[in-house]
């Protein structure tokens, strides 16, 4: 009976309130020693980290005013906590989802000692390969990246990275921020838009489908292309926008753009080269699709980021 009281009282020390999270420990239970409270403010989002057994934190979910054009609300978070002695030993996991009703607001309690702490959070389909590491697994071994599920070359939604480390001595408040680890891609066409058009895709070839955690930039190459369907709004009318999220923001890459009608037959073509993605910036591709001078210039601009550059193509 005293057995099952213990068990009891030390599972109760720490429990993620989100029904979908999943926390774990590198000992399938708590820390030894003594328990602190950790808080960790994130920058740009409603997320506090403090111990379960003190008054629940409510927060309005994971939300940042700084994304234009795409949803401000964040779908996914990962949260890893692994030991900085050294050995990068996984201490703490907790995946959790929108569905959640306190989505954004993690309870944690840790030992003293030195801790590495990730956060990755973005839209739905986001997956983590640490997800699959058991507790006291190190950090050092193998691959760990973040990727979107979905095919052989699933598209970047927005997604955040933060890491931090911390030194727990006793109660912790620290801020973390969470930045964007993707850019984007946008291509203004400048001509007018045929009336037999019906599709343009962009081939990228030279995209990132990984993102690596332990060194924090992209890798995995592909080849992918994405279609946009034209609407009938579109047609007939100059200065048609479309944008495409991409992973690769280390590397100059080359972009193939092609207008296509409901037959597949090509209605213009343009080849951009040496074209260049950065985080949290936006890549501009502008020109004339339909004629005999299809050139595009190339300029680097930002509503997300603040001080536009631009570069001659």
């Amino acid at each position: 009976m005293k057995k099952a009281m213990l068990y009891t009282l030390v599972a109760t020390l720490f429990v993620f309130s989100c029904k979908k999270d999943h926390s774990k420990d590198s000992n399938g239970t708590n820390p030894a020693g003594k328990i602190y409270k950790v808080e960790l403010n994130v920058s740009g989002f409603t997320q506090t980290i403090t111990n379960s057994t003190s008054k629940k934190v409510q927060g309005k979910g994971l939300k940042t005013d700084a994304v234009t054009g795409i949803s401000g609300y964040l779908d996914q978070l990962y949260y890893y906590v692994f030991h900085s002695d050294g050995t990068f030993k996984l201490v703490h996991t907790l995946v959790q989802d929108s569905t959640s009703s306190n989505f954004g607001n993690i309870s944690d309690s840790l030992s003293a000692g030195a801790y590495t702490i990730i956060i990755a959070a973005g839209k739905p389909g986001l997956t983590s390969s640490l997800s699959v590491r058991s507790p006291g697994t190190s950090y050092l071994t193998g691959t760990n990246y973040i990727f979107y599920k979905g095919g052989p070359f699933a598209q970047w939604k927005d997604t955040f990275y933060g890491q931090i480390n911390i030194t727990v001595t006793g109660d912790v408040n620290q801020d973390i921020n969470l930045n964007r680890i993707v850019g984007q891609l946008e291509v203004d066409i400048t001509d007018a838009i045929p009336a037999t058009a019906n599709s343009i895709s962009i081939t990228v070839d030279l995209d990132d489908l990984n993102f690596l955690l332990n060194s924090q930039t992209p890798t995995q190459a592909a080849k992918p292309t994405y279609t946009t369907t034209i609407p009938a709004s579109a047609k007939g009318k100059t200065n048609y926008t479309f944008r495409n999220l991409i992973g690769n923001t280390a590397t100059p890459f080359n972009v193939t753009i092609v207008c296509y009608d409901a037959a597949k037959k090509v209605l213009g073509t343009a080849l951009v080269t040496n074209v260049t993605c950065q985080k949290n910036k936006r890549t501009i591709l502008t020109g004339s699709l339909f004629g005999t001078n299809n050139n595009f210039t190339v300029s680097l601009n930002d509503t997300w980021n603040a001080t536009p550059i631009n570069i001659p193509f």
